[in-house]
């Protein structure tokens, strides 16, 4: 009897045991819930076609136009010299003098050489006058006015060679005195009072100022945007606050070994004076107009696996795309391919939208559902 009471509590005890496994073992009840999908609120603009010319920027270093290197192709004693370095001076400023006695004295036997067979070249004028008159009366011979007319041909060539003599000594005493071609600054000075000059040595060397050229580079991406002739605006620490139009003197016709980068000269009108050589500049360089562009803010585009994408809205959905973008500056870029007039173009609220994100377009103050 007791046997079967502990094979009773055995039994009973099995099966609370599988009761309790078989409870453990059910799945637990579901929450049924019925929210909807999260929708994102973005702004959006709508995209259209536009005129615009493409910017690219880039850094330089201003240098001067045109240097002026004074020299003499003789030699003479300095006997006074007008300016010192750093001088600004206007064109034709007389900048040195040039002992000039002797040809001072030249000059003044050639005028009276000249003086003198102007003359004579008068009398054998009048002469010649008369024995034509003469000779058409028939009262002298030919020969007599023939002798007469290369009496005044010699009288005329004695003359030119005394002028072409008073000409050229004029000329060589006008170079004792030497001017300045051009206005503009003297950044060397290599004569003084007293010294005698040699042909060919420099005597002083001018930077011409009222035009500075800027010497900057480009991308092989864009050298064949720009062209000689097109503007470019300039801006430098050293004069704040202006901005000068400056246009493309030439290009490089070869690539910088180092860089790969193409040389662009520019010339920047200087009639204040302010822009000197050595200065640093940002350039702005005017490429290719389009009569028909797409631009995006530069904002809109982001980074999705290693990619630049962009969003726009279709059917209330976020729709990823890959434009081609052309050019971009600080706040916007140029699109060749990929978006076109009238996409919707999410602009900001961007930070969790991923393609087919349910959206609400923002304008302004007010939210658009996205099947308005």
């Amino acid at each position: 009897m007791p046997f079967m009471r502990l094979k009773i509590l055995y039994l009973c005890a099995a099966l609370m045991l599988i009761g309790f496994t078989a409870c453990e073992n059910r799945p637990p009840a579901r929450e049924v819930t019925n929210q909807p999908a999260r929708i994102a609120e973005v702004e959006v603009k709508v995209l259209e076609e536009q005129p615009w010319a493409e910017t690219i920027s880039s850094f330089g270093v201003i240098d001067a136009a045109q240097e002026i290197i004074i020299t003499v192709d003789f030699s003479e004693r300095v006997n006074k010299v007008h300016v010192k370095e750093g001088d600004r001076i206007k064109a034709d400023q007389l900048l040195i003098e040039l002992d000039g006695k002797k040809q001072q004295l030249r000059l003044a036997r050639f005028r009276t050489t000249l003086k003198e067979t102007k003359a004579t070249l008068a009398n054998a004028q009048i002469t010649l006058n008369r024995q034509e008159a003469l000779y058409a009366k028939r009262n002298i011979a030919l020969s007599k006015l023939e002798e007469s007319q290369l009496v005044l041909k010699t009288a005329r060539a004695r003359f030119d060679e005394a002028m072409a003599a008073v000409r050229l000594a004029e000329r060589e005493l006008a170079e004792r005195r030497i001017t300045s071609p051009a206005a503009g600054q003297v950044v060397k000075r290599s004569v003084e009072p007293g010294e005698t000059v040699s042909p060919g040595s420099p005597l002083m060397i001018i930077q011409v100022v009222d035009a500075v050229r800027v010497i900057t580079y480009v991308t092989e991406k864009d050298i064949n945007h720009l062209g000689p002739g097109n503007e470019a605006s300039v801006t430098t620490p050293g004069v704040q606050g202006r901005a000068y139009t400056a246009r493309i003197e030439s290009l490089g016709s070869k690539a910088d070994p180092d860089t790969g980068n193409f040389s662009v000269k520019l010339t920047i009108p200087n009639s204040d004076g302010l822009l000197r050589p050595g200065m640093t500049a940002r350039v702005k360089l005017q490429g290719l107009t389009y009569q028909a562009a797409i631009l995006i803010p530069e904002r809109a585009l982001v980074d999705r696996n290693r990619r630049r994408v962009a969003y726009k809205v279709e059917d209330g959905k976020a729709v990823q795309v890959e434009p081609i973008v052309a050019l971009t500056t600080v706040d916007q870029a140029h699109v060749l391919s990929g978006l076109q007039a009238g996409d919707q173009l999410i602009i900001n609220g961007l930070a969790n939208i991923v393609d087919g994100t349910p959206v609400k377009v923002i304008q302004g103050n007010a939210a658009t559902t996205p099947e308005s």
